[in-house]
């Protein structure tokens, strides 16, 4: 897939290593968005987290199908593909260019708000609960499909090692103090979730997708019974 860089965002690099870079890759998606602020980063990610919530409110049926399929498939990218392309009631004025790492990652922060926003969600994961991500692959992994999984362990990872921190991050707003302060409590914890060997480089918006990634899908495995994806 090509590498493409995404509409007002600005970057937080975190790097161990050099070998694998995990950065903002996938699918040039550009469409129409709601009241997109140009001139301001907070703006321009607000707006992309408010069309990850309106599309996941709108396709449940092909959000619960995205969440396990491959990223490395024809079959995930056409998908991703139809449900933006089908929501026209998602957008109204303004260009919101994206990608797919990005679309991820603003679909499973809303789907995370959607299922375990209440206060009872779970917030602590045993090393032993495995959320079963890692068991949809070969054993031969293809270089995009590495890559995915590097920024999925590092997700999975900081969220066992400050349940309370990822939540709070993936539960506010971009640009707001409550972001900012559940960024600086994570940041130490940050390089020992990075693979040996390997470098992640993350924009904000990136950081944020791959824990809210990590994060929905060990809350899923820790209390299947209360997320529905469906």
């Amino acid at each position: 897939m090509t590498r493409i860089a995404s509409h007002a965002i600005s970057g937080l690099a975190l790097m161990a290593s050099a070998h694998v870079s995990a950065q903002e890759t996938g699918t040039l998606i550009t469409r129409k968005a709601a009241q997109i602020d140009t001139l301001s980063e907070a703006g321009a990610r607000q707006a992309m987290e408010q069309f990850g919530e309106c599309i996941v409110s709108r396709e449940k049926g092909r959000t619960a199908k995205l969440i396990d399929l491959r990223v490395d498939t024809t079959e995930h990218d056409k998908l991703l593909d139809a449900m933006v392309d089908s929501e026209d009631q998602c957008l109204s004025d303004g260009t919101l260019r994206t990608s797919t790492l990005m679309m991820r990652g603003a679909i499973f922060q809303a789907l995370y708000r959607r299922d375990y926003a209440a206060a009872d969600a779970p917030i602590a994961f045993p090393a032993e609960l495995k959320s079963g991500y890692r068991a949809l692959y070969p054993a031969e992994l293809s270089d995009e499909a590495r890559m995915y999984l590097s920024l999925n362990h590092f997700g999975e990872c900081v969220s066992r090692a400050d349940g309370p921190a990822v939540r709070q991050l993936v539960l506010s707003r971009a640009g707001s103090a409550s972001e900012s302060e559940a960024i600086t409590v994570l940041m130490p914890r940050f390089s020992a979730c990075i693979v040996k060997d390997n470098t992640i480089r993350f924009s904000r918006s990136n950081l944020k997708g791959a824990l809210s990634e990590g994060l929905y899908r060990l809350s899923r495995a820790a209390a299947p019974q209360q997320g529905s994806a469906n």
